[in-house]
């Protein structure tokens, strides 16, 4: 018998009282209502919401098994197991639910080899960086936009937000939904 697919597959560091997690267990348990197999990937499954997982929701953990300091640094160490997720899982739809998974998980992504059959969305709801210093503004933006390259679609959280992506990113308006 063939595995289902995973329709809707959650990026977060962790399950913590956060909005970012509080937004994505929402968004995952209102896919699960609607019949879509939805799964929370996580660096690690620990957190204060963990008991608040949604019901017909999955999870899943990717992350290593030792905690760094850092977690930046944590998240990113989990590319690697992540891109292994994404090319034998496909989820439909990837979303990064918060600002500091962006770049993880474009590399996972990328390393997955970009596969077609996987759409990457990302949360953003912080503005991009700015600086009085012209070089140090516009090294800042590269390095942010970095974290927007390999994903199919932008959620901003305002559209305020998404004008100042498209201004300071040079993010395409196609790419940015509010």
């Amino acid at each position: 018998m063939e595995k289902q697919r995973v329709d809707l597959a959650i990026l977060v560091h962790d399950l913590s009282a956060t909005g970012v997690v509080r937004n994505a267990m929402r968004i995952a348990g209102h896919g699960a209502q609607n019949g879509l197999k939805v799964e929370l990937w996580v660096v690690s499954d620990q957190g204060a919401f963990r008991s608040r997982l949604p019901a017909g929701v999955g999870l899943r953990r990717f992350g290593g098994p030792m905690r760094l300091p850092i977690r930046r640094l944590e998240t990113l160490a989990a590319a690697f197991s992540l891109a292994k997720g994404i090319k034998n899982e496909h989820p439909r739809v990837l979303i990064s639910a918060g600002n500091h998974f962006h770049l993880a998980a474009g590399l996972a992504y990328r390393w997955a080899g970009r596969p077609a059959t996987t759409r990457l969305v990302a949360r953003a709801s912080n503005a991009p960086p700015s600086h009085g210093w012209p070089l140090l503004a516009r090294l800042l933006a590269w390095v942010d936009a970095l974290k927007y390259r390999n994903k199919h679609l932008i959620v901003a959280v305002s559209q305020e937000l998404a004008s100042l992506l498209e201004r300071r990113l040079a993010i395409g308006t196609a790419r940015i939904v509010t």
